[in-house]
């Protein structure tokens, strides 16, 4: 399986309140599962973990749960650790020294095999590693070193410690694959792990290290395992191995490195383009690809829309949190308890074209170890990219109970089957949660009560970048009724159903969404058509809204489910007087969202938007954040801004540029540093020229 997160993660620096490892494990069923199957514990599963910046001396990524090697093998798609090594010398017999290409004199060991005396040098200058937190520092140059590469007879061999000259105390290296061995170089104040393979004949060096700490925060949260320590130091699944795939360098990072990360897992029998290639892994080779959903948001639509061919055959994954996370995290006790939510920055649903954006959410947010360069020994790390991590090991244990009990499973029954055993949390939608939190205890119990069904000949073959059914109206519509004729087609491959679909039975989900659309029939025509209607006069103005078509089988209940989007925008015209004034109620889990259109009839080039927040709570202090954009460029946020009210200060104000007959989505939120469950405000929004 493949566990690809996001690039950026949000880092919390070291805290004295921070003394051990807390990676969440309940929330998907993990703690109750292995304390019922220890040994599905990935045992038997490999994971591969496209990202950047690993250190492969981690204590954690050493063994697995059964004593094998963690870390399986190691690549660096960046050409960042490349070392020329094609100028062979050989050493002055008279000495026995060595002249490195910078220069500097060698005294070679005597214990150092070299049958055919002659040595391949190179030159290369590592970056400084840095914490995720401080990007603008990553291509920073350290010192050149030598590097000397020889074969001793029987493989080929590296030293890259050369920079006080003495070699007797030097780790020698071999390609990592064969030894799983590494070595710590200590380079102007910095303990750097690295390790080594070598490519053609001895002319090419690969030096895989770490630039930053983001691939070691995954590759702990996916799979560490620590002998030693309590099990809640491990990471989701222990007993999986995994293989390290560099695609984020300090200086690039591109389709290309993903392209040929992808082509080298299948050498390793990991459970054109792009597309294709996804298409082809998890098809034929069975190999499931878990992909951080983004840190875009809480904006809607912000899930990337690269992601729209191939959104059918990989796992997007969002990130939840808990007041248990709230609490050892953020150091935030809450008075009530309440249900899971999403993390602010977790980028949300719809999809390109109306899709449902998201598959599943698990825990963002993790207290781990980092790697070696930094001071400190724990940090906070939060976003998709943990949540990604968490589910890809999460699924491993399943994946390894299944296997252990010769149980079938293709990518295709491993989503429906999470997808039917999700826990969507009461009141939540599908934009923010996808089908809702992975439980892998319940969809383990899930195959075995069906194990005498063949999911691959019941459950239709979705069609890629297809889109879904999408309705938008202003709110000053007359008519307010909007009546569509969908086709399955559209959807999925309807001719190997042709004999079962006439039973498919069309049902509304979930049941609150019957107030604005309506079935006109359950059942599809012999075309496999039927209609539906949207009715927005029981909606809020500005408001984004969700529901979902099920088609129903007699055997497995929904076998496929259609969203639906109704957006129902709020024009601002000279009608509403450029304004518009809106009570809230916020808490920390539920921001506040307006979609709306300014339509000004005389144009102007510079216009603005005025916001007036007031705090109806007095005295109190909070912070509250305000993000806006124009809908689909979700690619940059235009503005993001804190608020602070300290007490004795009830109003703000905020003044936003505006473009005129532009879509645009507000969005408002308590930071989850406040100190309140729920507060309300008063909003007003008066458009004007600049």
């Amino acid at each position: 399986m493949f566990c690809f997160p996001f690039k950026n993660f949000i880092f919390k620096s070291a805290s004295p309140r921070w003394q051990k490892s807390y990676i969440p494990k309940d929330l998907t069923q993990q703690d109750t599962f292995l304390s019922k199957y220890p040994s599905f514990d990935g045992r038997g599963i490999k994971i591969a973990i496209i990202d950047g910046g690993f250190d492969v001396s981690l204590e954690g990524l050493q063994r697995t749960s059964e004593g094998l090697p963690k870390i399986i093998d190691c690549f660096d798609f960046t050409g960042v650790g490349n070392v020329d090594t094609s100028v062979i010398r050989e050493i002055e017999k008279n000495d026995n020294i060595l002249i490195g290409l910078s220069g500097r004199k060698f005294k070679i060991p005597k214990h150092w095999k070299n049958p055919t005396g002659k040595w391949n040098l190179g030159l290369k200058s590592l970056f400084k590693p840095t914490m995720s937190n401080k990007e603008s520092e990553i291509c920073q140059k350290l010192s050149e070193i030598d590097c000397i590469v020889w074969f001793d007879g029987s493989k080929w061999c590296a030293c890259i410690e050369t920079t006080f000259g003495d070699l007797k105390k030097a780790k020698i290296l071999t390609n990592f694959r064969d030894e799983h061995q590494y070595s710590i170089l200590h380079l102007e104040k910095f303990k750097i792990p690295y390790c080594i393979t070598i490519h053609n004949e001895g002319n090419l060096l690969e030096i895989f290290t770490g630039y930053c700490d983001h691939g070691s925060v995954v590759a702990q949260t996916a799979a560490a395992y620590f002998p030693e320590n309590q099990e809640s130091d491990n990471g989701l699944a222990p007993g999986a191995q995994i293989v390290l795939m560099n695609i984020w360098g300090p200086e690039k990072d591109s389709d290309e490195q993903f392209l040929q990360a992808l082509n080298k897992a299948l050498d390793y029998a990991l459970d054109e383009k792009i597309v294709q290639l996804i298409t082809n892994i998890v098809k034929e080779y069975n190999i499931l690809i878990f992909k951080s959903a983004g840190n875009y948001g809480p904006f809607y639509a912000t899930v990337l829309k690269r992601d729209r061919l191939v959104e059918d055959v990989i796992f997007r994954i969002g990130a939840a949190q808990t007041d248990e996370i709230k609490k050892r995290v953020y150091h935030i006790h809450s008075a009530n308890s309440s249900p899971p939510a999403i993390s602010d920055q977790s980028s949300r649903g719809p999809g390109a074209m109306g899709s449902q954006g998201l598959d599943f959410v698990a825990p963002g947010a993790v207290v781990i170890k980092g790697p070696r360069f930094p001071a400190e020994k724990y940090g906070a790390f939060t976003g998709t990219s943990i949540a990604s991590a968490n589910a890809a090991g999460a699924v491993a244990c399943l994946l390894s109970a299944l296997k252990a009990n010769s149980i079938q499973y293709s990518t295709k029954s491993i989503k429906f089957v999470l997808t039917k055993t999700a826990n969507l949390p009461k009141n939540q939608n599908k934009f923010e949660f996808g089908h809702g939190i992975l439980q892998i205890y319940d969809a383990f119990n899930y195959y075995r009560n069906h194990s005498n069904i063949d999911f691959n000949n019941i459950l239709p073959k979705h069609l890629p970048a297809t889109g879904e059914i999408h309705f938008i109206k202003n709110d000053d519509a007359i008519d307010t009724v909007m009546e569509r004729e969908i086709c399955l087609s559209q959807f999925i491959e309807t001719e190997p159903f042709k004999d079962v679909a006439k039973n498919w039975i069309l049902e509304i989900s979930p049941k609150t969404a019957e107030s604005f659309i309506e079935l006109l029939q359950t059942k599809t025509d012999e075309n496999y058509k039927f209609k539906i209607k949207a009715d927005t006069k029981n909606l809020e103005a500005g408001s984004l809204n969700f529901a979902e078509i099920l088609v129903m089988d007699s055997i497995l209940g929904s076998i496929l489910n259609i969203p639906i989007n109704v957006v129902y925008v709020l024009k601002v015209t000279e009608t509403h007087n450029f304004q518009f004034k809106k009570e809230i109620t916020l808490n920390f889990e539920n921001p506040y969202h307006l979609i709306f259109w300014p339509c000004f009839e005389k144009s102007s080039s510079n216009k603005k938007c005025e916001i007036k927040i007031t705090n109806t709570l007095e005295n109190t202090a909070l912070n509250l954040c305000i993000k806006y954009e124009i809908m689909n460029e979700i690619e940059e946020t235009i503005s993001v801004k804190t608020i602070n009210f300290i007490p004795n200060v009830s109003t703000q104000m905020h003044s936003i540029p505006i473009e005129n007959k532009c879509l645009y989505e507000f969005c408002i939120y308590q930071s989850i540093d406040s100190s309140f469950s729920f507060v309300t405000f008063n909003l007003e929004f008066n458009f004007m020229n600049d």
